[in-house]
């Protein structure tokens, strides 16, 4: 038996491009997960809207902050233009982006982190539609959505305020308790 050999090319891949390789596969990961969150939503088996009401009762605002401990509805640039009057380049995430060296990275990284910001947002939406068997809309669920988005902004602006502002700090925390009172209030409030 003779063994033929063939000359085969093993192309060895650059630092760079194995860097964004990795970055393309974790961008398509980041949207698979945005399509289970999605599908999780739409096969909620949902009940009426009194019996979404109940739970939100039963609840409260401590039930709901609770359920959504693990989740996050991260600032977009509009509501970090609204709440911290920062502009685009003053954006944490962004300023650490900026840092690295190669456009090229540099872009499919800001990409990533849009991506993955927004299946943090709609992660969020089916952790809470899942909690109350909601698959429709409901407008006392929709508006403790609502308030708890804010919650969460506020939140997590308060926690990257820290050691960078102690005034816009404190005042987020100010904020995002507030938020959790209005969260308590609107949940007690969908009897009847």
């Amino acid at each position: 038996m003779a063994f033929r050999v063939i000359n085969m090319k093993i192309k060895v891949k650059s630092e760079k491009e194995q860097i964004i390789h990795a970055l393309d596969l974790a961008y398509e990961k980041v949207l698979a997960e945005q399509d289970v969150y999605r599908d999780s939503i739409e096969a909620v088996i949902g009940v009426s809207d009194d019996e979404v009401n109940a739970k939100l009762v039963e609840l409260g605002g401590a039930g709901i902050l609770e359920i959504m401990k693990d989740e996050r509805n991260p600032p977009c640039s509009q509501e970090r233009q609204d709440i911290l009057n920062q502009s685009w380049d003053e954006v944490p995430s962004r300023i650490r982006i900026d840092t690295i060296e190669d456009k090229d990275i540099r872009s499919q990284t800001y990409f990533l982190n849009e991506v993955a910001e927004h299946r943090d947002r709609i992660k969020a939406i089916a952790v809470f539609c899942e909690a109350l068997c909601i698959n429709r809309d409901n407008k006392h669920a929709g508006l403790v959505f609502r308030f708890w988005t804010q919650y969460s902004v506020y939140h997590l602006l308060a926690e990257e305020q820290k050691g960078v502002s102690e005034e816009v700090h404190i005042s987020m925390c100010e904020m995002a308790q507030a938020m959790k009172e209005v969260i308590d209030i609107f949940a007690k409030s969908s009897e009847g």
